[in-house]
């Protein structure tokens, strides 16, 4: 079985090879395919641990907080190397103007906060409240530009959902539903046949175990630091071969 720590390893891992084949081997076509196809593993398995800490975190406005510092760290990186040479990352110039998947991310966790609790006492006006906010965060997907756009959080209600009512649904069919959803938006996000891949990843998430890992304060720096780290390094690498 799988713990949270394994799924994060796994995601990371995937995720490095997926952006050095993006930026640094996208010359050569069979490297860039094969580095791409491993890394359709990682998002998924992203949302999905996102989704499990929005069950399990004690304090979810410290934990969109720390996402929110690191999404920010994030995109700083990201505009300071695409404005020190543009030119080195004209080939996908695309994806550097989107907005790293961690603002995806905040807002995922606002809809399932919206979604999961009531937001006042009075039942009619909180279901109308509740309509108006998510419609209001659902929004922002189509005014910025993010990665994974509106698919991110589609898979994300996905895990929720099945999360939600998994003591009522036969494993199987949860498998079954899980499979086709998750794979199904990852292909339209990236919309690229190679999100087929996907599927290694949801494979992934039928062997974890929610049983509660020992985390210390250091295992949690390391794996909210690498994000932004792998950007910087990575860019800093493309800068110098080009």
């Amino acid at each position: 079985m799988l713990n949270s720590n394994h799924l994060k390893c796994i995601a990371i891992i995937c995720m490095i090879i997926d952006h050095l084949g993006h930026f640094i081997f996208n010359t050569d076509y069979n490297v860039y395919i094969i580095c791409r196809s491993i890394g359709r593993i990682a998002m998924p398995l992203f949302i999905f641990l996102l989704v499990e800490g929005f069950f399990r975190t004690k304090n979810l406005k410290k934990y969109v907080i720390r996402i929110s510092i690191v999404a920010v760290i994030t995109q700083i990186i990201i505009e300071v190397f695409s404005f020190i040479d543009k030119n080195c990352f004209n080939n996908v110039i695309a994806d550097i103007n989107n907005k790293n998947i961690l603002f995806s991310f905040i807002l995922i966790l606002i809809i399932l906060r919206i979604l999961d609790r009531r937001i006042i006492i009075n039942k009619k006006v909180d279901i109308l409240l509740r309509v108006i906010l998510i419609i209001t965060v659902i929004s922002v997907y189509f005014f910025v530009k993010i990665d994974y756009s509106i698919y991110g959080l589609l898979i994300a209600l996905t895990f929720y959902i099945l999360k939600k009512f998994e003591k009522n649904i036969n494993i199987y069919i949860k498998s079954f539903l899980q499979a086709i959803f998750v794979v199904t938006f990852s292909m339209l996000a990236i919309n690229n046949i190679i999100g087929i891949f996907t599927i290694f990843s949801v494979l992934c998430t039928l062997m974890y175990s929610s049983e509660k890992e020992n985390n210390n304060k250091i295992v949690m720096v390391i794996f909210y630091t690498i994000y932004p780290l792998q950007y910087f390094f990575i860019f800093l690498t493309k800068l110098l071969i080009s």
